[in-house]
């Protein structure tokens, strides 16, 4: 009975390791997005945004950053169009323009204990968007 036991407890520490790692991940993800969603300056700051990530999740090694800024009309949101560079508005003349920043962070989760036929690493990714005024 002792040895299912601690086969139990492994697996019970690797999956709660593996649960704060994904909780982690998406912290960060939501941190960058909140530093980004500041200003339309802000929004353009990668750098900024991967430091405010990268930052909350300072325990998790291997994180990765990627942010991108993207705008799509009230009717629509679901499609996405190129931000214009003037004021001319590329929606319905009812429509408004909505700017948004997107965050993608991701890391690789490799347990200390490894168990037959599982992956010996899995990628945990974590996306945040927010609307930001221009």
């Amino acid at each position: 009975m002792a040895p299912l036991l601690c086969l139990l407890m492994a697996g019970t520490i690797v999956l709660g390791a593996f649960m704060y790692d994904g909780i982690e991940v998406g912290n960060a993800a939501r941190a960058g997005v909140q530093y980004g969603a500041q200003t339309a300056f802000t929004a353009a700051d990668s750098a900024g945004i991967i430091a405010a990530a990268k930052t909350d999740a300072s325990q998790i090694t291997g994180l990765t950053v990627s942010t991108s800024t993207y705008c799509a009309c009230d009717s629509d949101k679901s499609t996405v169009i190129t931000c214009p560079t003037t004021n001319a508005n590329p929606c319905a003349s009812t429509d408004h323009l909505d700017y948004f920043v997107q965050v993608i962070a991701s890391s690789t989760f490799t347990p200390l204990i490894k168990f037959p036929k599982l992956p010996s690493s899995m990628t945990i990714s974590k996306t945040a968007i927010q609307q930001y005024s221009q």
